[in-house]
């Protein structure tokens, strides 16, 4: 708690600098704020002009600040990065900091800082440090539950702060998902094993019949969707620097960016573009017409009016909706009449089960039991069969069960559920169970009071 008001205190004071026109962040797109200074854990980042004025009145605040707080600032560990400017002012603003002048690329939290395209080279360094782990660990000794669990836990978290930026190749992922593979069925990483199992089997999820080991492919693109969902939709001051520098003013891709990360974000644009969708609350932030909220489409691509320069549609999805229920004006146009009459029977945001969710947790307010049951039956039942309804677990089958949903064909055997029932008084109840290894075979049981 004391580090983060230190920290908190070191922030506001750099950000009051720049308020008072004491430091100058560094210029960016044109009508967008550049964050003058990024906390990540116990690092600083901070953009400022390397005017010399700017650089003393920097070097003077963190001077106060180290005698303030008494904490102390590790120039040893700190790095000073400057663009282009003259030799002997370089060399000024090295004296009066005290910090090492270092040229990208560089390394941050095991990942590579560099300008321009993503190479191989630039990720091996995360490879090796994925292949001396396997390495240093002798998985002769260990179980087989044992290997699976160290891969899972802590060789598929490696790479994850390289994944959140920059596109791997293919050809990188297949390698070091080979090393996993032949550690846990063989405890090293370079002797293969003839197995039955296939490698997508065993990355489910356990409630899938799997591992729970992550696909490192998808892993990546999970954290570069993510990525771009803030790029679009977030409002912060760094998110919004890269939106202006990515993005559009119509909300396209820009071309031509040079950036180590955007070929990441072109990678997964289209991805997210399609199957972004908006989660209806009260209606007030969603935009009828462009956004996409009821479909894959909004309502003008499901109305396919091309251009859209001399026409305005600022309503949002609340303005339709009274009592709830949709109200919908007048219309001649045929294709609007039919998207008005697909909307009316699109149940009211109230009587979502996400809302009923958002009810409980933020408004303390419950529905009856009766009524939640009916229309969560009501809303479940068509999705069962279709692909985002698709029942993959065994959890699933008891949940439909206990909605009274026919699930159908599907891989699991329907569970058979034991209830465990309360002994009467002054009784004791033994409750045993047993397994036996083949049969016949090897068998164990065991029993509680």
């Amino acid at each position: 708690m004391l580090f983060i008001i230190a920290e908190e205190v070191l922030s506001r004071g750099l950000s009051s600098l720049v308020q008072c026109k004491e430091l100058q962040a560094i210029h960016g797109q044109r009508g967008v704020a550049t964050p003058g200074h990024i906390l990540f854990a116990d690092d600083i980042f901070i953009f400022t002009n390397a005017s010399l004025r700017y650089v003393r009145t920097l070097k003077n605040f963190l001077m106060k600040y180290q005698e303030f707080l008494g904490q102390c600032i590790s120039l040893k560990k700190s790095k000073l990065f400057l663009g282009k400017i003259a030799p002997d002012r370089k060399k000024i603003i090295v004296d009066t900091l005290g910090i090492q002048i270092y040229n990208f690329p560089t390394r941050y939290l095991g990942v590579e800082i560099f300008k321009g395209r993503v190479k191989k080279e630039a990720l091996l360094p995360v490879m090796d440090k994925v292949k001396g782990r396997l390495a240093g660990w002798k998985g002769n000794l260990l179980s087989l539950a044992g290997r699976t669990e160290l891969v899972r836990s802590a060789i598929a978290g490696i790479p994850n702060h390289s994944f959140a930026i920059y596109w791997w190749p293919t050809s990188l992922l297949a390698t070091i998902e080979r090393w996993m593979r032949n550690f846990i069925w063989t405890g090293g990483i370079e002797f293969a094993k003839k197995i039955t199992i296939k490698w997508d089997a065993l990355c489910k999820p356990k409630e899938e019949g799997g591992l729970g080991i992550r696909r490192l492919k998808d892993t990546n693109k999970a954290m570069l969707c993510k990525l771009v969902w803030r790029i679009k939709h977030e409002k912060t001051v760094a998110n919004s620097f890269l939106k202006a520098r990515f993005i559009k003013n119509d909300g396209s891709l820009k071309k031509g960016v040079s950036s180590s990360i955007v070929s990441g974000v072109k990678k997964v644009w289209s991805f997210v573009e399609e199957n972004q969708r908006w989660i209806i609350g009260n209606g007030n932030l969603v935009n009828f017409w462009k956004d996409k909220w009821w479909g894959p489409k909004s309502v003008l691509e499901e109305l396919q009016i091309m251009d859209l320069t001399a026409l305005r549609f600022n309503a949002k999805v609340g303005d339709f909706i009274r009592g709830g229920e949709w109200v919908f004006r007048e219309v001649s146009l045929v294709e609007l009449i039919r998207i008005f009459d697909k909307l009316k029977r699109i149940k009211i945001p109230s009587a979502n089960i996400w809302w009923e969710r958002n009810r409980r947790r933020h408004d303390n307010e419950y529905r009856a039991a009766m009524q939640i049951f009916e229309y969560s039956h009501q809303e479940l039942g068509p999705c069962i069969g279709k692909l985002k309804g698709e029942v993959k677990a065994p959890i699933d089958v008891i949940f439909c069960s206990k909605l009274g949903l026919t699930v159908g064909s599907h891989k699991h055997a329907h569970p058979l559920e034991v209830h465990w029932c309360k002994p009467q008084p002054n009784w004791l109840k033994v409750n045993v169970d047993g397994s036996s290894l083949g049969n016949p075979g090897r068998a164990e049981a065991g029993g509680i009071v």
